[in-house]
């Protein structure tokens, strides 16, 4: 059951699948259910790319002279995560042949509609195929085991999502039209490796004023810098900031998974941060904002807070990271509307995992 500001949030979206997005994020805040949001982020028909997939079948060819097309495809584990990984073949245009699982009572069964073998059998039986695992828990013990039977290239790898991962669509800027006039100011918080800056280039055909990119991480701000210098990219100011709703200097965690460090109380660095209100206060005169793209890791509303003037004043198009806090998806279009109530709002969801869930907000 929705409340009522959660009812108007979802009554006043764009269309039937930002709709569609706006429950499955509703459903897992009250269930915590991620098998329950992939079934539901599932029913588009979009296509989708597994991660490295057709980089990885490339390199096999290499090995062996066998076509990626005509490599057979089996997934380890007959559950829910080989299930999930089974669909996100099939919607990235692989059709796998078989499961493989340790259960010997599901040898005389299918699973969506496939066999399901032991995995001497399918050795014995085949020569040309590779691997996923798709398995909950043991992932590392069953890689090991495989490896012991199949050359380790053969299996496909992923220590940290434990099933095959895709990416749907052209996150941020995928949405909105190309502009046909310049656009402005372009605030990128979070820019990490500066992915998102280049989209913004091709998306506007370089018809903006200037590009102000956000990230406080170290490791990814000299990343950012080697880029900025290999692509030349023109009208364009890097800050070793973070994006917060004043100046100030907090706790900040670095993580292994550069794109997910984020502010911490607990964090063992300390960086620098401020607002886009302070930022753009400061910018030479005329001055046009005319595009915010945030992802912050948790930080999106505070971020917000702190371009409350910016957003009265321009209306910018907002592209805003609603899945970091698991009631983000209403907090963050809420503060909006309460800045102007002239904003529409639409959902956009761009990988099957529950991550990279999108605001857009004109």
């Amino acid at each position: 059951m929705m409340s009522f500001k959660e009812t108007m949030i979802y009554d006043s979206l764009l269309d039937l699948e930002s709709k569609r997005i706006f429950k499955a994020r509703h459903d897992l805040m009250v269930s915590n259910d991620g098998d329950e949001f992939f079934n539901a982020i599932s029913q588009d028909d979009k296509p989708w790319n597994i991660l490295g997939f057709n980089n990885w079948l490339s390199d096999l060819e290499k090995m062996d002279m066998i076509k990626p097309e005509e490599r057979k495809i089996y997934i380890f584990g007959a559950g829910q995560y080989g299930k999930m990984t089974f669909i996100t073949l099939k919607k990235a245009g692989f059709s796998p042949v078989a499961f493989i699982d340790n259960d010997e009572t599901r040898y005389s069964e299918t699973f969506m509609s496939l066999p399901v073998y032991s995995l001497s059998s399918v050795i014995e039986q085949d020569k040309d195929f590779c691997v996923l695992i798709a398995v909950k828990a043991y992932y590392e013990p069953i890689y090991e085991k495989l490896c012991q039977k199949i050359k380790r290239p053969y299996i496909w790898l992923d220590l940290l999502y434990k099933r095959a991962i895709a990416t749907i669509g052209k996150q941020y800027f995928d949405f909105f039209e190309k502009p046909g006039e310049n656009i402005g100011i372009f605030i990128d918080c979070g820019c990490y490796d500066l992915g998102n800056a280049l989209d913004f280039i091709d998306w506007c055909d370089r018809k903006y004023d200037k590009i102000i990119a956000f990230e406080p991480d170290r490791r990814n701000y000299e990343n950012c810098m080697k880029e900025f210098s290999q692509n030349k990219i023109e009208k364009f100011t890097l800050v070793n900031k973070g994006i917060w709703n004043e100046d100030s200097v907090l706790h900040f965690a670095e993580s292994n998974f550069s794109m997910a460090s984020a502010i911490h109380a607990k964090g063992g660095t300390r960086i620098e941060v401020t607002s886009i209100d302070n930022i753009v206060k400061n910018m030479e005169k005329p001055v046009e904002v005319g595009f915010i793209k945030m992802d912050i890791e948790g930080a999106e509303l505070n971020g917000l807070v702190g371009a409350k003037e910016t957003i009265i004043q321009f209306k910018p198009k907002l592209a805003i990271s609603v899945y970091h806090k698991a009631d983000d998806f209403i907090s963050i279009p809420l503060y909006i509307k309460e800045l102007r109530d002239d904003y529409k709002f639409a959902y956009r969801h761009y990988t099957n995992t529950e991550h990279e869930t999108i605001l857009y907000a004109w």
